[in-house]
């Protein structure tokens, strides 16, 4: 599971359906190699979108309702529009409603609470030292869209608008990876 609504949660606009970018079905998710590591991702995390990812339009099509996975928050054109909610959408065997009809639904408005069990667990840059999720997933805290489509706590740089996705309202631990967040998108 990555993605679960808080049953109190008040969605307003909760839920679109989009095309899904036909390279998104694809994505690998585990990290090796160059990569850093990420507790919450193991060798058997399916291909394709996990829920509890950041969608972002894909303006390659425009005439199309076509979303992707948001990999670069800090670059023209990469802004997170939402999340995916399904658990994941990718091979016919994880999602088939989402492999016939190439739909993903995605949560998008303000104020909606979630409890991710995807991000960002270890620093960006080589030797991709581990986070201490304690210190830097506090409540109150700001994450931000991270360049493998999941929520970090690093801002990402760059010349354009840097927008925070979300509010941290439940700290996760090495123990227990679920974070607790209010959406800001």
């Amino acid at each position: 599971m990555a993605l679960t609504i808080d049953p109190k949660s008040k969605l307003y606009n909760n839920s679109s359906l989009y095309s899904l970018k036909s390279t998104a079905f694809d994505h690998v998710n585990y990290r090796s190699g160059s990569d850093p590591p990420n507790l919450t991702l193991n060798a058997d995390t399916p291909k394709g979108v996990l829920g509890g990812m950041l969608a972002k339009m894909d303006y390659s099509t425009p005439a199309n309702l076509v979303v992707d996975i948001c990999t670069d928050a800090a670059s023209a054109q990469e802004y997170p529009i939402g999340w995916f909610n399904l658990l994941s959408e990718g091979n016919a065997f994880e999602n088939a409603p989402a492999s016939a009809s190439g739909k993903v639904a995605i949560y998008k408005g303000c104020r909606a609470d979630f409890f991710l069990y995807v991000f960002e667990t270890h620093g960006s840059t080589s030797p991709y030292t581990a986070k201490v999720l304690s210190s830097v997933y506090q409540v109150g805290k700001l994450v931000y869209a991270g360049p493998y489509g999941l929520a970090t706590n690093t801002a990402p740089s760059g010349p354009n608008l840097i927008v925070p996705v979300a509010i941290i309202t439940k700290t996760p631990t090495s123990s227990d990876l679920e974070m607790g967040i209010i959406s800001l998108i």
